[in-house]
């Protein structure tokens, strides 16, 4: 058995020529997008964009990962972090008690696709004449009273690649017509980078396939594309032409459709599953869900035992070091018990059923009332 932590790519859709620009979601037709090779790039155009400077302090969630924080470390902002509970929610009432004549900004994530109080968030920020960053690189496609998730703050983020198997692909979209126009040039990444990734994300597709793993390959084709990714992050690059000719080609309803099937599934099969906690019991209409977060006691020994039945399941996240989790005990209960059930387009229901009897068979005599 083999399921990956991510969609892989076919060769039928990467020499795809169907195009369907016509149906193409926001922001991929937004006139104030701009196409950037990672999201975590879009974060440092976004601070350049809003003015941020060395001194100012932005306001951040205490339960990321460090690609959304380093961008601001970088550039010397102040970051300060705000409590977010067992359900992935902010706190208005921590939010307000740290905001202070320094304070420019405040991000706030769609954890996994599922939108926080937007509207309540952009009237808080209005009020406090701070900008309003919406993370949504686990958002694209999910909307929220029929709005597009990342359409809500002034400047909204995505990770396409994420959602979509892409060698690349970040945007960034300027929701506030206050904010100056985009004066940034952007060069393609490296070819040899683009190749690395598409063939791992072909090599994911073909193990998917055949339903198999050759573990070697794998981890030596992780080692190269991670060596060679980081030359292609702190900006400056464009999203990939052969990333955005796989976009063209998607079936962006599909997608959206096969991924809310495969999140009910798991729903019902964890119902009542000993040792197993939904961080979400509810799919609000319109989500797009990026994955399927469960809480298990022994995360490590769970992870690996399905790794080595072929299943590779992320953890998001292990928390970074600078993030004092005796003053946010949600933040640190959630990164030693989240692990994340894939539901990405593509997986077959046998798959997950199987998958799912695993995690059972592995929890099942490590019970705990969450």
């Amino acid at each position: 058995m083999y399921i990956s932590d991510r969609p892989g790519l076919s060769l039928n859709s990467l020499l795809s020529k169907q195009n369907r620009k016509e149906l193409l979601p926001y922001p991929l037709t937004a006139h104030n997008a701009l196409f950037i090779n990672l999201g975590r790039n879009c974060i440092y155009h976004a601070i350049d964009l809003l003015g941020l400077q060395a001194g100012d302090a932005v306001l951040l969630p205490a339960y990321l990962d460090h690609a959304v924080i380093e961008p601001f470390l970088i550039k010397n902002i102040t970051t300060k972090f705000y409590r977010i509970n067992r359900g992935l929610e902010v706190d208005f009432e921590d939010i307000s008690s740290k905001i202070d004549e320094h304070t420019r900004a405040l991000v706030v994530i769609n954890y996994f696709g599922f939108p926080q109080f937007l509207p309540k968030l952009k009237k808080f920020c209005e009020a406090h004449n701070i900008y309003l960053i919406e993370d949504n690189a686990h958002g694209f496609l999910s909307k929220m009273d029929n709005k597009p998730l990342g359409s809500f703050g002034d400047i909204g983020i995505f990770s396409i690649r994420k959602t979509l198997p892409l060698p690349d692909g970040g945007v960034l979209v300027i929701n506030n017509t206050s904010l100056p126009k985009f004066d940034i040039r952007l060069r393609q990444p490296n070819k040899l980078y683009t190749l690395l990734h598409v063939i791992d994300l072909l090599w994911r597709g073909f193990q998917s396939r055949c339903d198999f793993e050759i573990r070697p390959v794998g981890m030596a084709l992780a080692i190269v594309v991670n060596l060679f990714g980081k030359t292609c992050n702190y900006g400056g690059f464009a999203i990939s032409n052969l990333s955005l000719e796989i976009i063209k080609a998607t079936d962006f309803k599909d997608v959206y459709e096969q991924r809310r099937a495969n999140f009910k599934f798991i729903s019902e099969r964890v119902k009542g599953l000993k040792g197993v906690e939904p961080v979400y019991k509810r799919l609000p209409d319109g989500v797009c869900p990026w994955g399927f977060p469960i809480l298990v006691n022994n995360r490590e020994m769970v992870q690996r035992y399905l790794k080595r039945h072929g299943v590779t399941l992320p953890i998001h996240w292990i928390l970074p070091h600078y993030i004092p989790l005796d003053e946010f005990p949600d933040s640190r209960f959630l990164s030693e018990h989240i692990l994340t059930l894939p539901v990405f387009q593509g997986l077959k229901k046998e798959k997950l059923s199987s998958l799912l009897d695993m995690v059972e068979a592995c929890t099942k005599n490590m019970y705990h009332n969450f």
